[in-house]
This record gives C-alpha cells, sequence and structure tokens, in this order.
C-alpha cells in the first residue's frame, strides 16, 4: 500500500507528504535490516502506518472549474445589481477554493452548487419594451397581443382594401358585359 501511495504521491495535497516519505524511508530501511529485532519493527511500522492515514488526496475540481468558465464568459452588466453582487460573492469564493490547494471535496463541491446557484439567479435588467414604458407619439410600445408595434397592420389593411376594390371592379366589369 504504501509503494502505490508513493507511486502517486503527486495526487496528494502537501501537508503530510514529508512525513510520509520520512517514514517510508525509515521502515524500508528497517526492512532491509536482516537484524532488525521486532523493538525496531513495530515502531517503524506504526509510523508509517500513521503517516499513510494523515496524507489526504487533492480535491477534484474539475466541476468546479468548468463552473468557473460558464462564469468568467457571463456579462453582468445584463443583470440587476442584487443578482450581480451575488454572483460576484459567489463568484470570489470560488475563485478562493480553487486555489486553495487543501480544500475539501466538501467545500470545492459547496462552491460549485452556490456559484451555479448565483448564475442561475442572475435576473436580467427590465427594459423599457417588458415594463410598457410610454414612447412619444404611441399610447404604448406594444400591441395588446404582446407583439411589438412595428406598423404591420396598416400594410395588412392595404391589402385587405386593395383586394376588396380589385373584386368589385371585376364584378361591375362583368355585370357591363351582359
Amino acid at each position: 500500500a504504501a509503494g502505490t501511495i508513493e507511486a502517486n504521491l503527486d495526487n496528494y495535497i502537501e501537508a503530510g507528504k514529508a512525513e510520509f516519505v520520512s517514514a517510508l524511508a525509515a521502515a524500508r530501511s528497517v526492512y532491509a535490516d536482516e537484524n532488525a529485532l521486532q523493538s525496531e519493527v513495530d515502531p517503524a511500522a506504526t509510523a508509517l502506518l500513521d503517516a499513510m492515514v494523515t496524507l489526504r488526496l487533492k480535491a477534484d475540481k474539475s466541476l468546479l472549474e468548468q463552473t468557473m468558465t460558464i462564469a468568467a464568459s457571463i456579462d453582468i452588466t445584463a443583470y440587476t445589481d442584487e443578482t450581480i453582487a451575488a454572483f460576484n460573492a459567489a463568484s470570489d469564493n470560488a475563485n478562493a477554493v480553487y486555489a486553495n490547494e487543501a480544500a475539501t471535496q466538501d467545500e470545492v463541491d459547496k462552491a460549485q452548487q452556490d456559484l451555479q446557484a448565483a448564475i442561475d439567479g442572475l435576473k436580467a435588467v427590465e427594459t423599457a419594451a417588458e415594463t410598457g414604458v410610454s414612447v412619444a407619439g404611441d399610447k404604448t410600445v406594444t400591441t395588446g397581443s404582446g407583439n411589438t408595434k412595428t406598423g404591420e397592420s396598416q400594410a395588412a389593411a392595404m391589402a385587405m382594401t386593395t383586394l376588396v376594390l380589385a373584386a368589385a371592379a371585376f364584378a361591375l366589369s362583368k355585370k357591363k358585359k351582359r
């Protein structure tokens, strides 16, 4: 087990690495001594086990990193001040946790979840069109159906009038020929 840990020592945080390497070297020295007594083996084995127990794997920060990348691409100018403040606080915390090599997996997971919640909680600033603010020369910006007034109803009325007049002219011309 100690050999496996040694081979993957880069996967562990710095705290405890030096103690593990030292205890492993001492245990190997006792192991190599053919004349070692049990009173020498027991303390070396205990020291190595204690060093192995204190080692802690680095937290997996890949999901936090992905969420931070998404957060960095967001244009916060389009959102309300309140939601931007929550977003910035969560983003700052996520950056601090990401930079902390000794962060636990629980801390990393919580920072990622808080940042994702802040992203999901961003609320867009309402524009004049969304609030129904009056525009000069018009009573409202939108029609009753929620569509923006663009004048398309005038074109439809003009087409209908032309069609009715053409039908009337056709009918009159047929009547005169009889």
